[in-house]
């Protein structure tokens, strides 16, 4: 810096000064250390606020997913249900039946390939095919509608019989089809009784004050045929004689069973006598069939009977 004096002289050598500019306070390094530590809190915070907003948009969309999942299973298991089940009487349908047979039929073969001595008693699969007797007439009596009420009753009916593994079966008109699993052969007229006597032993209201006594014809048979030989006859062809034999109940005057036994094991009988299956099942009786029949429940005449 140059100097001048009053009378106009300029100093020779100039003057230097030493000035110090400060910065401000928010110009300094603990400032800017200040705005770099709230800026990485404020990314931090706003990075801890978006996790949560999408842990909690995840949360929700999982629930909704979860919720939507169980809604979307029953109702699968309901038309399922639906598919599986006669509408008119509540009792599973045709459709079920070939869903779960081989599964019955294959857990039957597997106990029955252990040997003899390690066998539990209840171990057969035996079909019994019932039959509503004269139903034909309760609808021509007093029409369908009621008749249809009938069938329904008859199903609930035999519910009331049946152990929950059973199952019972609408098999097509006034017919139900009852598969008793883990059963005694030797014991199959047990329940064959029961179901006539749940049918018959009290009368059906049609409403109205109008009320009819209904029967039923029962015929069964065990699976395996000849436990010895569980190969010889497949399921279908037990099937077919516990229809026979019901049908032997209806010509031997309905409200009754019949059950068709082998006479014997393979090994005695199996070889002998082959042609019983194409005659009438009563003409093998005593051969290579056993039939064993009994009486439905005595029925007291109503006034409104058809």
């Amino acid at each position: 810096m140059l100097c001048v004096s009053a009378r106009g002289e300029v100093s020779r050598d100039p003057a230097v000064f030493a000035i110090e500019v400060k910065p401000a306070w928010w110009e300094t390094w603990w400032a800017r250390a200040l705005y770099l530590l709230a800026a990485v809190g404020a990314v931090a915070a706003f990075v801890r606020w978006r996790t949560r907003h999408l842990e909690a948009d995840r949360r929700r969309l999982e629930e909704a997913v979860a919720t939507r999942s169980a809604e979307l299973a029953a109702a699968n298991k309901e038309l399922r249900e639906a598919s599986f089940t006669d509408a008119l009487t509540g009792a599973r349908n045709r459709r079920f039946f070939s869903t779960v047979i081989e599964d019955d039929v294959n857990r039957t073969l597997r106990v029955h390939s252990t040997p003899a001595a390690n066998r539990p008693r209840n171990c057969d699969l035996i079909f019994y095919i019932v039959d509503i007797d004269h139903f034909k007439e309760v609808n021509d009596a007093f029409g369908h509608d009621r008749g249809d009420g009938v069938l329904a009753e008859v199903a609930r009916r035999l519910t009331t019989v049946v152990r929950d593994s059973d199952r019972l079966i609408r098999w097509g008109g006034e017919e139900f089809l009852l598969i008793s699993r883990d059963a005694d052969r030797t014991r199959g007229d047990v329940l064959a009784g029961r179901v006539m006597q749940a049918v018959g032993s009290e009368p059906f209201d049609l409403g109205g004050g109008q009320k009819v006594r209904q029967t039923c014809s029962v015929g069964w048979a065990p699976f395996p045929w000849y436990p010895d030989s569980t190969r010889t006859f497949a399921f279908t062809e037990v099937l077919k004689l516990a229809d026979r034999a019901m049908y032997l109940a209806k010509q031997s005057g309905r409200n009754r069973s019949v059950g068709a036994l082998p006479a014997g094991p393979y090994s005695d009988v199996g070889g002998h006598g082959g042609d019983w299956w194409e005659r009438p099942l009563d003409e093998g009786d005593g051969g290579a069939v056993k039939l064993v029949r009994s009486g439905g429940p005595v029925l007291v005449e109503t006034g409104t009977s058809p």
